[in-house]
């Protein structure tokens, strides 16, 4: 089977106030790095933020889930050391996927790749998954096929961790799969610095 995002950081939201600082999530310590595109393509399925489903929670994620071949099909984030599922997969990941997990320790640094045509519909064609100690996870994706391709990089800073994946979900051959369409993430500052920015 076939297989198959330059993104921006948009402004951090949100104000500081009085409620205490272990009993919410304030929006101005999350960062969002937008995907590429929205879902305005005939072929997408539609865009997805998985950003309310874990606000919560202060589990970091420990591994993703991967399925790829001429391009990445579908992503899926788990939650801590115990790999919790708290958000859905995007895309198609089904039991051939690849899964990468951190080493103990260790943190994502950079979510990498490239994005471009692929049979008449925009998608991510690749991914590359680095961490804080240097390990490299991938490529994932052979980008065969693949026209018009741009690279993307979604940065993270050592202070930063990946609260939530964004981005858009698309349709491919002629409709019988679905693809990761596009990659954004929301970032979350560490709490250390968010008791910094109390003082």
């Amino acid at each position: 089977m076939k297989k198959k995002a330059h993104a921006k950081p948009s402004s951090p939201q949100g104000k500081n106030n009085n409620t205490p600082k272990r009993a919410q999530e304030n929006s101005s310590f999350l960062r969002e790095i937008e995907p590429f595109r929205l879902a305005n393509q005939w072929f997408d399925e539609g865009y997805f933020n998985d950003t309310q489903l874990v606000l919560s929670t202060r589990l970091p994620i420990s591994t993703f889930r991967i399925c790829s071949g001429d391009i990445v099909d579908g992503i899926q984030a788990l939650y801590s050391e115990k790999a919790i599922e708290l958000a859905p997969a995007h895309g198609n990941v089904n039991q051939n996927h690849t899964r990468i997990t951190l080493e103990s320790g260790d943190r994502w640094s950079e979510i990498s790749g490239f994005y471009g045509s692929w049979f008449g519909g925009l998608y991510v064609l690749q991914l590359t998954f680095r961490t804080q100690q240097g390990q490299i996870y991938g490529p994932f994706g052979s980008m065969n096929y693949g026209q018009n391709i741009q690279p993307f990089s979604l940065t993270i800073q050592p202070d930063e961790t990946i609260l939530a994946l964004s981005g858009v979900v698309s349709f491919g051959d002629n409709g019988k799969n679905r693809h990761l369409g596009a990659l954004g993430l929301v970032l979350r500052k560490d709490e250390a610095s968010e008791l910094t920015n109390f003082e």
